[in-house]
């Protein structure tokens, strides 16, 4: 083609172009561009446990919002909604929730979006129940477990219960039936948190969970043991044993003592066979226990008694003291190895009843009975076992020429918690933390109005003694009026004393 009919093409072409262009843009007028949308701003969130409310600025030239919330920042699995206005409600949300919220304005001509606001983040609040959650109350039985107990919050409910040792994360959990459980296995001086919640039959959740409470498991537990010369079932001088036997049975009960060393327990009495000590433990329930021996055999009224559900005993035996015959009877020294329950700790418990007159033969039997009695525990508890002595020594602080007895066992290294030779000397006051009714007499002589001392302690002729370790609790046991006067029947002629202890 020649150039100028080239020249005429490209004009006609250009010109079809013009045209059509023209055309187009008169066709319709122009609509706002999206990309000059803004974002919203000002983005505020009101959370509940399963809703919230989102508010935002306008935008200008917006038709709308869209609205993605998501558990993930990314998003990717984002519940979509719209609205005509600046505010829209989130609902269905589960409590305690960490979510992410983000809008974006809808052109209102072509409805592309804007650009999205910079998300928000907002946790949800804890669910929201008619009935309160569970009140706890945490115990520890033993050194590696402790026993949670709750209110009841509602009828035909079960319980969930949680343990863990922080409290932003109590996560072991036990389904429960009943009001209280136990966790075991637990670590000793540890601090665990506890938390507790109510569901229904079906296992949904009634109740919040409860705040979790913090426990420290103890590193040991208490042990009580005592000393009770119960008075010879045979002799009538203050009311014979059918009298007298659910006095002393309540006194022992009263103390809750895993062991008892008792003295003039007798045998073999009227009416019962199995005798005083056996008695006395059939009193006190099935788990109640006697160290046994055959007939009359043995230390004769020298007895241990114990709570198995507190203590188990491992060996057990006893010896004759020597130059201790009177009466037609010898004194004994009787001894057992127990282990604590509570804490696995074993320990050695001896008891022993000494002549009681007030003349040189007494005397000096006393003396060597107890050198022996300190010899028996020795050549019996190889191990060194903490070790507790109880008894009727017949000697104090009063006698003379000495009190024999003490100064031996003291000076062969156990400890008297009252500290009780010297005490009213003005010399230190032992070890016990504290002393409950120190200065009554241990014996009574069955008079009405108990007998007090004129010093810091009274006259002890019963006495504990114990190695070095925790001493938290004296007392000389005995139930008076606000006149010092005996309550009831009075139980023996000697009142109960008793130690609350902790085992090294």
């Amino acid at each position: 083609m020649p150039r100028r009919g080239r020249w005429l093409l490209r004009c006609a072409v250009a010109l079809a172009l013009m045209s059509l262009l023209t055309g187009l843009l008169t066709a319709a007028p122009a609509s706002a561009d999206p990309q000059q949308l803004a974002a919203p701003t000002s983005m505020t969130v009101s959370q509940r446990s399963t809703m919230a409310v989102v508010t935002w600025s306008a935008v200008p030239d917006a038709a709308g919002y869209a609205i993605d919330y998501d558990t993930s920042p990314s998003f990717i699995t984002a519940r979509n909604l719209t609205s005509p206005e600046t505010i829209a409600v989130l609902t269905d949300l589960d409590p305690s929730t960490s979510y992410y919220v983000r809008v974006a304005a809808v052109d209102g001509a072509t409805k592309a979006l804007g650009p999205w606001a910079a998300a928000s983040n907002f946790t949800t609040g804890d669910r929201e129940f008619s009935l309160p959650a569970p009140v706890l109350t945490a115990t520890s039985d033993t050194s590696t477990s402790l026993t949670l107990e709750w209110n009841k919050v509602g009828p035909r409910l079960h319980y969930e219960v949680a343990l863990g040792k922080d409290a932003r994360t109590v996560t072991t959990t036990q389904q429960v039936t009943g009001l209280t459980t136990v966790f075991d296995k637990l670590e000793k001086t540890t601090k665990y948190y506890l938390s507790a919640r109510a569901v229904n039959a079906g296992g949904d959740p009634v109740t919040a969970w409860s705040a979790p409470v913090p426990f420290k498991t103890p590193e040991s537990l208490p042990l009580r043991v005592g000393s009770y010369n119960i008075r010879n079932g045979t002799i009538n001088d203050g009311g014979n044993w059918t009298k007298r036997r659910h006095a002393v049975a309540d006194t022992v009960a009263g103390q809750h003592v895993a062991v008892l060393g008792l003295q003039e327990a007798t045998w073999n009495i009227g009416g019962y066979p199995a005798g005083q000590y056996a008695d006395l433990a059939h009193l006190l329930g099935r788990s109640w226990k006697s160290t046994t021996y055959v007939g009359n055999a043995g230390p004769e009224g020298t007895r241990i008694i114990y709570d198995s559900s507190q203590v188990t005993m491992l060996r057990q035996g006893y010896q004759k003291l020597a130059g201790s015959h009177a009466n037609g009877n010898w004194r004994y020294a009787t001894w057992a190895e127990f282990r604590q329950l509570s804490t696995g700790k074993r320990f050695f418990f001896a008891n022993t009843h000494l002549l009681q007159k007030q003349n040189t033969h007494d005397y000096n039997s006393r003396k060597s009975s107890a050198a022996q009695l300190v010899r028996i525990v020795a050549r019996n508890n190889p191990e060194n076992l903490p070790t507790i002595i109880v008894g009727d020594l017949n000697s104090h602080k009063f006698r003379n020429p000495e009190n024999a007895p003490y100064k031996i066992i003291t000076a062969a290294g156990y400890i008297d918690p009252l500290d009780n030779i010297d005490d009213w000397r003005g010399g230190p006051r032992g070890i016990a933390e504290k002393r409950i009714d120190a200065d009554l007499f241990t014996i009574n002589l069955y008079k009405r109005k108990a007998m007090r001392g004129n010093y810091a302690t009274g006259v002890m002729v019963d006495q504990i003694f114990v190695t070095p370790m925790r001493v938290s609790e004296w007392q000389t046991v005995a139930r008076l009026d606000s006149s010092g006067r005996f309550i009831g029947t009075i139980p023996s002629d000697h009142n109960m004393i008793r130690a609350t202890v902790y085992l090294p």
